[in-house]
């Protein structure tokens, strides 16, 4: 049985890749380098902009192509959307905490990773929302041709010029 297209599938990707970047950056984290936290810092701003652009990039294809039928679907994923955009600042506002508390490290590093898992958790979460709610309903009112161009379309956005060169601003400590 052929896979039918699913315009969620290269976004899902890139944002786990991001996530578990950030993963990996906490695990290897040295409490004693001002360095370190700074390129921690760095790291997550860098990824929950990305994140957020391209989630906003993939779900403006798919609601666009939902709001004349599902109108409250749609609405209901806008205002879930706020959602992780707060963790996520409230996650910058604990990086930021690690860089300008030098005495309190061990604590700060404790919140922000507490910090990150919850972050991490809403956004799966999402992903897991728009598989399981989002797709049937693109399925039910798009033909398989219309998915792929949908999916095409999201790739070709998701690859533009604008995304690939996000780059995040140093901080100074």
């Amino acid at each position: 049985m052929k896979n039918k297209p699913n315009p969620f599938s290269i976004t899902s990707h890139i944002i786990e890749e991001r996530l578990q970047n950030i993963d990996n950056e906490l695990k290897v984290l040295d409490r004693s380098a001002e360095k370190s936290f700074l390129t921690v810092y760095n790291q997550i701003k860098y990824a929950i902009r990305a994140i957020d652009k391209q989630h906003a990039k993939t779900m403006s294809v798919v609601m666009s192509a939902l709001a004349e039928y599902e109108p409250g679907v749609v609405q209901a994923f806008a205002d879930h959307t706020i959602v992780h955009q707060m963790l996520g600042q409230k996650l910058l506002e604990k990086t930021e905490a690690l860089l300008l508390h030098s005495s309190e490290k061990a604590t700060a590093t404790a919140a922000l990773i507490h910090q990150f898992n919850k972050y991490s958790t809403v956004i799966h979460e999402n992903i897991n929302r728009e598989e399981v709610t989002l797709r049937p309903l693109l399925l039910r009112y798009y033909d398989e041709q219309e998915m792929a161009l949908m999916q095409v379309q999201i790739e070709q956005v998701l690859s533009s010029k604008n995304l690939q060169t996000l780059v995040p601003e140093p901080m100074v400590a």
